[in-house]
């Protein structure tokens, strides 16, 4: 049985589309907030850089 040009394509356009989903649903879980310390350290920082 041959398979057609067009229904290999539409198959792995579909399987992009999920596999993309699934990243993009991932990166929306891991936009959590930055721990206290994390963020003292890093306006520590930024205070040193512009004082000198």
């Amino acid at each position: 049985m041959k398979i057609k040009k067009n229904n290999i394509i539409i198959i792995l356009i579909i399987i992009l589309v999920l596999i993309g989903s699934i990243l993009w649903y991932g990166e929306l879980r891991t936009n959590r907030e930055v721990p206290k310390r994390a963020k003292y350290v890093y306006n520590f920082k930024i205070r040193r850089d512009i004082n000198g």
